[in-house]
């Protein structure tokens, strides 16, 4: 675990947890490590989900509506907005 992740694991420690994930077959652990490049836009192959609904909703209510079907991604919400990613939406 990352020095830094200690501290944010103490506020989210259901976030930090070594998980399984079923779909991708594979243990993870959340980190503030590994920075991203984005490649490009997104897209969704012809076998994915179907996009029914999009709503634009601020950090708060967002991560409220998340928590009852995803509360591991609502706790990624709340922890980018802890660290000042998002806006006070």
């Amino acid at each position: 675990m990352r020095q830094g992740d200690e501290l944010w694991a103490a506020q989210f420690p259901d976030l930090f947890r070594e998980a399984y994930v079923g779909y991708a077959d594979a243990r993870v652990r959340y980190t503030t490590e590994g920075l991203v490049r984005l490649l490009g836009d997104p897209t969704n192959p012809a076998d994915g989900e179907r996009v029914v609904e999009v709503l634009d909703l601020g950090p708060e209510q967002a991560a409220e509506l998340l928590e009852a079907h995803d509360p591991a991604h609502a706790d990624v919400v709340r922890h980018a907005r802890a660290m000042g990613l998002l806006g006070p939406g």
